[in-house]
């Protein structure tokens, strides 16, 4: 019985020890199409390590990051970003693929590949806990 005891307790120290959130910080931003406001979209913040932030692009090119829930913000440190803007292939097609199969057919990327990938946009981000300005990002590339 005692060893059951302190097991439960092991373990739920454990668990509660684990259950802190990291440190957060709100990060607030906006991309920028040819100088011109993107008007939709998703921008991603890829960690070494660990999880996406993410944001959709409101149209008037501005976004405020989340992590694990709505606006929560993201874990200081340094990003790579990916920036996806598509045009919806087909709407209805799209909108029964979303019903039925919880998926969402893309049409064609609006802006150039290269963004669409953490690896090769060229797009960095270093966030600090506090005192990290809005993060602007320019992207270049064909007229939409």
């Amino acid at each position: 019985m005692t060893a059951l005891l302190m097991g439960f307790i092991a373990g739920f120290t454990l668990i509660h020890g684990c259950s802190q959130p990291p440190p957060m910080t709100s990060v607030k931003g906006k991309v920028l199409y040819n100088s011109e406001p993107l008007k939709f979209g998703v921008v991603m913040f890829h960690p070494p390590k660990g999880q996406v932030a993410q944001a959709e692009i409101q149209s008037d090119g501005t976004f405020d990051l989340s992590t694990f829930r709505k606006e929560d913000g993201v874990i200081p440190g340094h990003y790579k970003v990916s920036v996806l803007c598509y045009e919806a292939h087909d709407s209805e097609k799209a909108k029964l693929l979303d019903d039925e199969e919880g998926g969402m057919l893309l049409g064609k990327s609006l802006i150039p590949l290269k963004y669409t990938r953490a690896n090769s946009s060229g797009l960095t981000a270093d966030i600090q806990l506090e005192g990290t300005p809005e993060v602007v990002l320019e992207l270049q590339g064909p007229s939409l």
